[in-house]
């Protein structure tokens, strides 16, 4: 029986508990609804601050994942680099490597080399520009490139044919497969169109087959910028990675992660690309975190007759606290929603150029918890006005 009474108790306690959480909570939004004014700017100024987040951060990762989505899409487990090799777009000079070696050594499944190099593209129309040429091999085609219209392999091995990306068609002053243009003195020919390949740089990639890439970048028969390494089923990648740095020392040995976090920091960091991105999601915060707190002080001081009736008939100050917060959250999570719906227009928008704005679940669970942050420390002027509060407020009315 005594159990039973503490059960039914403990029940009793739970349902008070949350009576009294939504007795706060109606009373917040009966606040926010009677100024509408004051929601509506509460509601746009975090509506404006996490739509500047979000960009700058949508920003952020979309660059991110171009500077690694070559690295990540040539199926390789390990990277044979030149020494002093910063970024994958810009190698510091060829390998002096046979694949052959590379091939031979236990684990490695296959060796592909791969030739990289910035080269002059001048189609019939449009002034000359710069591209990054990618040289492939007939067994890596099947990774690079990916996203083809047509099959990457077989379109590559007509004569003189290049595969581009659609993102740069007019930039690169091509409509259609089959046009002429020339890469440094060598003819080319548009054999087909990729979507989504797009360089962290303003030069496009364009793929070829690692001869005529050779040739147009004037390298020596069996040059190569990089070696792909594939490992056989069951193989330790560190095991065969030590081995590789130990029979090729005149080059470096990197995992795919490695060669990931090596390019993106090059990009991101050493460019100052990400910081200025990262600076304005700062700047986004700092203006919601003003224009939150201001008009949330502003509707505190409308309110305190009700906050100090509240007080004279005995509420605790952690009453009052939670109704301030929930009425900062309630008007923080409508001005979440209109930044989100802003952010996915963005994103669909931005999708198919040059610098697309990311939008992912995780960074909307993010960009949610910012909003958070920013309506609970915002309210804290509120909250130290509220619980400043004289009773006697009442009576003076």
């Amino acid at each position: 029986m005594a159990r039973r009474r503490r059960s039914d108790g403990g029940r009793a306690d739970v349902v008070e508990r949350a009576r009294e959480a939504a007795m706060r909570l109606v009373l917040a939004c009966r606040n926010l609804l009677h100024d509408r004014v004051n929601l509506c700017l509460v509601a746009a100024g975090v509506a404006i601050a996490i739509t500047l987040v979000h960009v700058q951060l949508g920003l952020f990762l979309g660059f991110r994942q171009m500077t690694s989505a070559m690295i990540d899409h040539a199926g390789a487990a390990l990277w044979v680099v030149p020494k002093g090799t910063s970024n994958f777009d810009d190698p510091a000079g060829t390998l002096g490597i046979d694949p052959t070696a590379a091939a031979a050594v236990p684990g490695v499944s296959r060796a592909s080399p791969l030739v990289v190099g910035f080269a002059r593209w001048q189609a019939a129309r449009g002034d000359a520009t710069s591209v990054i040429l990618i040289g492939t091999t007939a067994g890596a085609d099947r990774h690079l490139p990916w996203s083809s219209e047509v099959d990457a392999g077989t379109a590559l091995r007509q004569p003189d044919a290049v595969v581009v990306d659609r993102t740069y068609a007019g930039d690169l002053g091509i409509a259609r497969s089959g046009e002429l243009v020339q890469i440094e003195e060598s003819r080319a020919r548009i054999a087909g169109f990729t979507h989504g390949i797009r360089s962290f740089t303003t030069s496009p990639y364009v793929f070829t087959r690692i001869d005529r890439a050779r040739n147009a970048l004037g390298l020596e028969t069996g040059a190569a910028t990089y070696l792909t390494i594939e490992l056989e089923e069951g193989a330790a990648p560190a095991g065969v990675q030590a081995e590789l740095a130990r029979r090729l020392p005149s080059a470096e040995v990197l995992t795919t992660a490695e060669f990931r976090a090596l390019n993106a920091d090059h990009w991101l960091f050493s460019t100052g690309a990400g910081a200025a991105l990262l600076s304005g999601a700062i700047l986004g915060l700092a203006v919601g975190i003003a224009i939150v707190a201001q008009t949330l002080y502003g509707s505190a001081k409308d309110h305190l007759p009700q906050f100090a009736t509240l007080r004279a008939l005995g509420a605790r100050s952690r009453y009052l606290v939670d109704v301030v917060l929930w009425q900062a959250c309630a008007s923080g999570v409508l001005g979440y929603s209109v930044a989100l719906a802003a952010g996915a227009g963005i994103a669909a928008a931005t999708a198919g150029t040059a610098m697309p704005v990311v939008l992912s679940w995780p960074l909307a669970g993010l960009l949610l918890a910012l909003t958070l942050m920013i309506c609970a420390g915002s309210s804290m002027a509120a909250v130290i006005r509220v619980l400043r509060v004289d009773p006697m407020l009442v009576l003076a009315r």
